[in-house]
């Protein structure tokens, strides 16, 4: 029987039969399938047609095949709400080491007229069970940031209102183990600290709105084991008065003992700690932002480059360009109606958390087109920041001979209008013969400009050209 062909009806007399049961006929009986019963005794006519005609047949054997376009996307897999009735915004996230199944969250309002209660718990979140914190750690002040060890998931250091330091141990309660002296720990709240690279695995720093860094060690923390002043007139005198504050900290594993600060100011500081003096230990300074620098982080993968966020703007700096930074862009991404107040992604790439202003901390999972690398990216961000850094750098020595020539014209121009000056017929022809030379380099500096603007745009034409032909060509060879 062929599946799906048509069944024939037909209409007849009704006839009613009485068949009486005959026990001697049940040794015949046969059982009859219903799956394979034949209902209709007819000749059946098919073609296969799938036999006949191949239908994996290649019309267009020469057209080289387009990759799939992965489609770039996030979702928010779970939100981690404060469990006080008083909502306060989250400071910092911090991953834990082990896989990423928990995420420590530090709790403190920065308007001081709402931290009057007495309640400044934080919590640990299992990433699976955004119902109940997994643990809550209780300190005496308001903690303003939070870092897991990245050596032992049972150690965690945090930042106080106080600007102390204190270490806690989940083995051993919610209470801090250990907390550093008044005397010794920063004037102002304490809201940035990161480990460092050591033997012991014990160490790490510490910097605040005070304008110093100090550095700790986890066995003895009631006196800080070095610390740093951010006096940029004179570092030498280490004076803290004349500090800047530090807005932002930043530490890179593979580099060792160099470390990263932005200020208020919007400076980035780039430090070495093996350096001899203070001045030595902050001699590299950028002008990256117009106001506070709020986050910095350093490539892990080109170490050179380092990205710094401020005055709504992200920017992508190098090491070898200090002037100005080599690419730069606007911050936009929906998360949710609130102002937010932190972001700490996973290690692996494919979380993110993200903390807002009312307590609460999205889970964010990004799509494989975000994460996963394909096989010519990590070759064409190379391209780009080392084109970039080359477009900088002729910029900036372009600029410094401009700046050369300016001075060079305004010293010739002073020492003529002096020499001019004591010969009152002789003034004016100084004076026009200053002129003329600014009016000289001004046409000069236009007729550059106008170079390049008249070869990039031959540069564009020429490129349309190539693509139309190569698009003429491929339709000519389509059609024949």
């Amino acid at each position: 029987m062929h599946f799906g062909k048509r069944c024939n009806f037909s209409d007849s007399d009704k006839t009613e039969v009485e068949v009486k049961s005959n026990p001697a006929l049940m040794s015949n009986y046969v059982r009859k399938d219903p799956v394979t019963h034949a209902t209709q005794f007819g000749k059946i006519y098919a073609v296969h047609e799938n036999n006949a005609c191949n239908i994996y047949e290649q019309y267009f054997a020469d057209v080289e095949a387009n990759p799939l376009i992965q489609r770039a996307f996030s979702r928010t897999v779970n939100v981690y709400r404060d469990p006080l009735t008083t909502k306060r915004q989250i400071a910092h996230l911090s991953w834990s080491p082990d896989q990423g199944n928990r995420f420590a969250a530090s709790y403190c309002n920065d308007d001081f007229k709402k931290s009057s209660s007495g309640n400044y718990a934080s919590y640990i979140w299992e990433v699976e069970n955004p119902n109940n914190p997994y643990m809550m750690l209780k300190p005496f002040c308001p903690i303003l940031t939070l870092e897991y060890n990245p050596k032992d998931s049972n150690i965690l250091i945090g930042g106080l209102a106080t600007g102390q330091v204190a270490c806690w141990d989940i083995r051993r309660g919610s209470e801090a183990v250990d907390i550093s002296s008044v005397e010794f720990s920063h004037r102002d709240p304490c809201d940035n600290i990161l480990w460092i690279n050591s033997k012991t695995g014990t160490d790490f720093f510490s910097a605040s709105k005070d304008g110093q860094i100090k550095w700790w060690d986890t066995r003895k923390m009631q006196i800080p084991t070095e610390t740093l002043v951010m006096d940029l007139l004179k570092p030498e005198d280490q004076n803290v008065d004349k500090a800047i504050g530090i807005s932002a900290l930043q530490f890179e594993p593979s580099i060792g003992t160099r470390f990263m600060c932005g200020l208020e100011n919007g400076i980035v500081i780039s430090g070495n700690r093996k350096g001899k003096t203070p001045g030595e230990k902050i001699a590299t300074r950028f002008k990256a932002q117009y106001g506070p620098v709020i986050s910095l982080e350093r490539n892990p993968t080109f170490v050179k480059n380092f990205l710094t966020v401020g005055d709504w703007t992200s920017r992508i700096w190098s090491e070898d360009c200090r002037e100005s930074c080599i690419a730069w862009t606007p911050l936009f991404l929906k998360v949710c109606d609130e102002s937010l107040t932190c972001l700490r992604p996973h290690e692996q790439g494919q979380l993110a958390a993200v903390a807002n202003k009312k307590g609460s901390t999205y889970l964010l999972e990004f799509s494989e087109a975000l994460t996963v690398n394909q096989k010519n990216d990590k070759l064409l961000l190379t391209a780009l920041l080392d084109r970039e850094t080359r477009r900088e750098k002729v910029i900036e020595a372009k600029n410094r001979e401009q700046r050369l020539k300016m001075k060079t014209l305004k010293m010739h121009g002073e020492t003529d209008f002096a020499d001019a000056s004591s010969k009152p017929d002789e003034r004016e022809d100084a004076k026009e013969s200053s002129d003329s030379l600014r009016n000289l380099l001004i046409a000069q500096c236009e007729q550059e400009y106008e170079n390049i603007i008249n070869t990039e745009l031959t540069r564009q034409v020429e490129a349309s050209n190539v693509e139309l032909n190569n698009n003429v060509m491929q339709n000519d060879a389509i059609i024949s």
